[in-house]
């Protein structure tokens, strides 16, 4: 995953938090799951010797920040 990515998903539940202010745990999930993904893959690309294409540690990450995500749209479309 890009750093634009994590930028660009971190900056739109930001924003759908101070819009949709009543609902601040579950785009606060979103927003804590997008950080911790980008903090863990910035921690590992920078450890890793080179040679880091099978990634293995994205199987428990990914679920979670997928499950966040959805649940943060899906209260975004319900608010609107």
């Amino acid at each position: 995953m890009g750093f634009w990515i994590f930028l660009i998903s971190i900056g739109t539940f930001a924003v759908l938090l101070f819009r949709f202010r009543r609902s601040t745990i579950i785009f606060g999930l979103a927003i804590s799951a997008w950080i911790a993904a980008f903090a863990w893959n910035s921690w590992i690309l920078s450890t890793c010797p080179g040679d880091c294409n099978i990634r293995v540690d994205l199987v428990p990450i990914a679920p979670v920040v997928l499950i966040a995500t959805v649940l943060a749209i899906k209260e975004a479309l319900r608010r609107r």
